[in-house]
């Protein structure tokens, strides 16, 4: 400590000097700051409980689930749950032309999309009746290759002794009969008749109805853009009167997709090892968690009705399919005692508790020593020392 006492400045080993001794008192002050933390967390648990549910839905696509859950998770959702059917305002707070503009462009959306799901449904299910035309016409044009090149095989080898063979002749003459009766027939089929459709004309459906889905989800697109376009322009006005309702929704709402171990109580997880779609997650979950009881069941109810039709389309805009399923589990969740989150919250707050006192206790224990250091060290140097008289010294 001398070298301390001359410069007047503290190195880091005389920094943990400061703390020799102390770890009992610092385990006390960081217990009784955890202890005071958790404590007043759960005692204000009990005096205003929150209640909340879980509500689960099957959705038989996620390949978006990571964009899904940023547009569930965020204020955009909350206000979806306070509008209408159609995603707009009350008409009474709303511009009556816009609102119409608006509701007659979302009716157009609508309509563009059960086109387009029509088209879809065509053009999944006309495969299954075309292989079985492709499949014919291949096995035809396979019997004619088999028998033109047999015949050229034939031909070619042709020389003067072979042609005296009568039974070459007669196998050149039978192949080139087989090769024009084959020939009717894919020229039968590729026609078709009143009963059956031929391979020409079930080509050009398949292209038509290929066209047909394309353009429909061209026009899916294009409606689907005015529609927002007008909608925003009727909700942005009714959102500045409805924003404290919709920051109270958002913060009650937490969406995840649920871990497939959660949902399937099995011993054998390698019977759900082959199903990427699993792994994803196929099982969304809301949690809601308000102070009030009665704001959390209006919650819980407008989720299981509003949902289903706002995940249904966003994945629909986020990932091009048309057939996408979204199906409520949880169809008896309410409004209850959240227990489960209060402990948790009680248990983090203990932990920020005891960092607190852990930080004030090691700032308490470093300044007390630098004072002692800038101040008391300075002092003490400064004190006069007393002389001692030399008693060999000549008088």
């Amino acid at each position: 400590m001398e070298q301390t006492k001359e410069t007047g400045t503290l190195t880091f080993a005389d920094i943990l000097r400061m703390f020799s001794g102390k770890f009992i008192k610092l385990i006390c002050v960081v217990l009784a700051f955890a202890i005071v933390f958790a404590g007043f967390v759960f005692i204000k648990s009990l005096l205003s409980p929150n209640y909340g549910s879980k509500i689960t839905f099957y959705v038989s696509h996620t390949d978006a689930s990571y964009q899904l859950l940023t547009i569930l998770n965020s204020e955009a959702f909350a206000e979806k749950l306070l509008l209408d059917e159609n995603g707009l305002p009350p008409k009474d707070q709303c511009d009556a032309a816009e609102y119409e503009a608006a509701l007659a462009a979302i009716k157009a959306y609508n309509e563009a999309r059960k086109i387009k799901y029509e088209a879809n449904k065509k053009l999944q299910l006309f495969p299954f009746e075309f292989a079985a035309i492709e499949q014919e016409y291949k096995a035809l044009r396979d019997e004619y290759d088999r028998t033109y090149n047999l015949l050229d095989t034939y031909q070619s080898v042709w020389s003067d002794k072979i042609a005296e063979n009568p039974e070459h002749s007669v196998m050149i003459a039978s192949l080139e009969a087989e090769l024009e009766i084959i020939k009717n027939k894919i020229t039968k089929f590729e026609q078709g008749d009143e009963n059956n459709m031929g391979y020409l004309e079930a080509l050009r459906t398949k292209l038509a109805i290929e066209s047909d889905y394309a353009v429909a989800s061209e026009n899916v697109k294009s409606a689907r853009k005015i529609a927002e376009e007008l909608s925003e322009k009727v909700v942005s006005d009714w959102r500045a009167e409805a924003a404290e309702t919709i920051m109270e929704y958002s913060v009650s709402i937490s969406a995840s997709f649920a871990a497939y171990e959660n949902i399937f109580n099995t011993e054998n997880k390698n019977a759900n090892e082959g199903s990427e779609e699993i792994k994803k997650g196929l099982f969304l979950t809301f949690d809601v968690s308000s102070p009030k009881k009665e704001s959390a069941a209006e919650i819980i109810e407008k989720i299981k009705s509003v949902a289903p039709s706002v995940i249904e389309e966003n994945l629909e805009k986020l990932t091009g399919e048309v057939e996408i399923d979204c199906n409520l589990i949880s169809t008896v969740s309410d409004a209850a005692k959240v227990s489960e989150s209060d402990l948790k919250t009680v248990g983090i707050f203990g932990i920020i508790g005891a960092l607190v006192g852990f930080v004030i206790f090691c700032a308490i224990v470093i300044l007390r020593g630098f004072w002692i250091t800038a101040v008391a060290a300075p002092k003490e140097a400064e004190a006069p020392v007393e002389e001692i008289e030399n008693i060999y010294a000549e008088k």
